[in-house]
């Protein structure tokens, strides 16, 4: 333990106080490193920063409420129409931003019942309801399809 202890001393306290020559060639390339992402080459780094930089522009948030409302104004369950219709539109935008996307369609099974019913039968009978209240506030709320 007494020399690991030792090894931290030296290495946080003496080694950054002594100087060294310093060679031009090495101070660039450490200068160059100092910026570069971990796991990214320094022009890699600066790709990397570019992009981060336009997604972060992307979510404007005056935007936010309108995309949401879009995206929220119909029911879609996988598979109905304005299911597929919100990935048209997803897809729309993130061609709009620049970046090389697709709709990939995979065939799952859905099941979809006739009839919803959820009762209790004991030890009173009771039959839910499962459809909540339309709001005012919510013009979506009363959609029943």
């Amino acid at each position: 333990m007494r020399s690991f202890a030792a090894f931290v001393l030296i290495y946080t306290l003496i080694l950054p106080s002594l100087s060294f020559a310093a060679d031009p060639a090495v101070t660039n390339s450490v200068a160059a490193n100092s910026t570069a992402l971990t796991g990214y080459s320094p022009s890699a780094s600066q790709s990397e920063r570019d992009w981060e930089s336009r997604f972060r522009a992307i979510p404007d948030p005056a935007n936010l409420r309108s995309y949401m409302q879009r995206l929220s104004a119909h029911p879609h369950h996988v598979g109905s129409p304005y299911d597929k219709d919100n990935a048209e539109w997803i897809l729309a935008h993130f061609k709009e931003w620049g970046l090389d996307a697709h709709i990939e369609q995979f065939d799952v099974l859905f099941p979809t019942p006739k009839v919803r019913l959820l009762e209790m039968v004991s030890p009173t009978r009771f039959t839910a309801k499962l459809e909540e209240p339309a709001l005012a506030v919510d013009p979506t709320s009363n959609q029943k399809s």
